[in-house]
Formats: structure tokens, C-alpha cells, sequence
């Protein structure tokens, strides 16, 4: 079993999700008392109600409250936060934006091509705000995750359809008004203080 399987084990998913999350953004350890593994519960039950992993929110949430965690001098996203009406609907605003979007893509194999374009784009944005990033080292360091067709519209430079609907879903992300490339929105998160 993987440390990271190991964690998930014996608490409710979306403490486990909350703890890797918070790692994995901020590199801080989070713990969670116990006592609060029924509030937890709960959010976990609304998130499956929505359609939502616990994991795709707890990720979301964190990455979504980036810069307000760094302006308000926290470590971390506070569970109470975390929890609270305030990213719940800041992550809903952006989830439903993205639902209606891929629910426009016709196929399973159009899903997949979009997942694999969303995967590089987001990782391209997050390593090029801490270092000099190329879109080539990106695609070679996640290849085996990318799907085979993803990786040879790649190679034919021919992804400018999956482009235009990541950006379409990145701009609500990243709160970024209308990029014309990754590459934009990195510019304006850099410009916005975020690094």
C-alpha cells in the first residue's frame, strides 16, 4: 500500500482529501481532529449529491483560494473555511461552469482528450509560476497519463479545438478574462501577485 493509500484509510475521504490537498498546494501537513469528522461527513454527502469526488473539491478549493490564503497570511485553507458557504459556492460556480462544458463534448474519447489537455494546461500554469516552464518538458513529465490520442493530436500541433475549451474552463478557474493561450493566464496570475 502507497503512503498516500495509507492516509486515506480509516477517516472519512474527504478529510484524507483535505490533508493531501493542503500537502500538496501549500506543503503543510493539516491535521484534522476527529471531532470534526462529522462536518466532513456531511460535506462529503452534499459533494455526492452535486456529483462531486471529495478529492476534485478538496484539490479545487485549495488551488481556487491560493492567492486569499497568501494575502491573508494563513498556511493553509482553514477547515472552517474549507467547510464554509464561501468555497463551497466559489467551487460550485466554478464546477457547474465546468459540467455544462463537457457535457458539450460528444464522446467518451472527446472526455478523455479534454481531461488531457485540462491535466497538462493546469500543471503547464502551476509549474510556470514557479519556474521558467516549456508546454514540451510538461507534456514528456505526464505522458504516461495522457491519452494516446491526446499525445498524437500533440504531436500534429492540431489540439487548437481542446485548447479553446480548456481556456474556456480555465478562465473560470484562474478568474482569468478571456486568454488566448496558457501562457496568458500565467502573465495575469503573475501580474495578480500569485507565485
Amino acid at each position: 500500500m502507497k503512503d498516500s493509500e495509507k492516509k486515506l484509510s480509516g477517516k472519512p475521504q474527504l478529510v484524507a482529501y483535505y490533508t493531501l490537498s493542503m500537502e500538496d498546494v501549500y506543503g503543510v501537513y493539516s491535521r484534522v481532529a476527529r471531532k470534526l469528522y462529522d462536518r466532513f461527513f456531511s460535506k462529503e454527502k452534499e459533494l455526492i449529491d452535486k456529483g462531486v469526488t471529495p478529492k476534485d473539491y478538496a484539490y479545487g478549493v485549495a488551488i481556487m483560494l491560493e492567492k486569499w490564503v497568501k494575502d491573508k497570511g494563513f498556511s493553509s485553507v482553514p477547515v472552517n473555511v474549507f467547510l464554509g458557504s464561501w468555497a463551497w459556492n466559489k467551487f460550485m460556480k466554478v464546477h457547474d461552469s465546468v459540467s455544462v462544458r463537457i457535457d458539450n463534448v460528444t464522446s467518451d474519447e472527446d472526455v478523455g482528450l479534454l481531461w488531457s489537455e485540462l491535466l497538462v494546461a493546469r500543471t503547464y500554469i502551476q509549474s510556470s509560476l514557479v519556474d521558467n516552464t516549456r508546454l514540451s518538458d510538461v507534456v514528456e513529465d505526464l505522458r504516461p497519463l495522457l491519452s494516446e490520442s491526446w499525445l498524437e493530436l500533440y504531436e500534429k500541433d492540431d489540439r487548437m479545438r481542446l485548447e479553446t475549451l480548456a481556456l474556456m474552463q480555465l478562465e473560470n478557474e484562474y478568474m482569468v478574462k478571456c486568454p488566448n493561450s496558457y501562457s496568458d493566464i500565467v502573465t495575469a496570475l503573475v501580474l495578480n501577485g500569485h507565485s
